[in-house]
């Protein structure tokens, strides 16, 4: 004999087969919601959310490493040219002495990641190119946490050295090779506030010269 309760999980379940049934693509669509970049979630309340917050576009270590291969081969594409149809907007910048000249390209709409900004600046002494670094603008934070170094074999990059520094505020070195030209990343600590983790770095991309690590700022 039913009893009452089995009764009503039996009606239970037998609607709930009727609504996915009366709405497949429904179900179906809300299945393959599925974001293309997961963006960071702080769960830990001792951190001011309104902070994190401000921090609009988070990425990862292996997600910056390939936008750098990317921004790297698409200039080199075009041997650093002053128009270049992949790049968006170009500014002409300056060292703080005010005396050399930097080129910079904006680059938006990078494949996959739409809300990313990157800036490559680059200098030519001679016609023969002398500096070069990658950054992003607007307050990016980059996110070292469970990074992967093996990305490089996939972007064909060689790592050459990897080390921790001492200066507070120069945290990890990496030199890469792309088996022509060699690349400095420099992992530094953007955060202040102590109390943030240690987990968060931005970074830089510099043009190895004659052993020399050229920098703008």
């Amino acid at each position: 004999m039913v009893t009452k309760h089995a009764l009503l999980i039996l009606c239970f379940f037998a609607l709930m087969g009727c609504h996915e049934k009366d709405n497949p693509a429904e179900n179906h669509q809300k299945i393959n919601i599925i974001p293309k970049i997961e963006k960071l979630v702080v769960t830990n309340d001792e951190y001011d959310k309104e902070y994190f917050g401000s921090l609009r576009d988070w990425i990862s270590e292996n997600d910056f490493l390939k936008i750098s291969e990317y921004v790297i081969k698409k200039a080199k594409e075009n041997n650093f040219q002053d128009i270049d149809p992949v790049l968006g907007k170009k500014e002409k910048m300056y060292s703080k002495d005010f005396s050399d000249p930097y080129m910079s390209y904006h680059y938006i709409n990078i494949p996959n990641l739409p809300q990313t900004e990157v800036y490559l600046k680059y200098k030519k002494d001679n016609n023969k190119l002398t500096y070069i670094s990658l950054s992003s603008g607007g307050p990016v934070s980059f996110i070292l946490k469970n990074s992967d170094i093996n990305v490089l074999n996939e972007l064909k990059l060689k790592l050459l050295k990897k080390e921790k520094l001492s200066s507070s505020n120069q945290l990890a070195e990496y030199q890469l090779s792309d088996g022509t030209l060699k690349y400095q990343v420099v992992a530094k600590n953007t955060l202040d506030d102590t109390s943030l983790p240690k987990e968060f770095y931005s970074f830089d991309i510099y043009r190895i010269v004659e052993n020399k690590f050229l920098r703008l700022f």
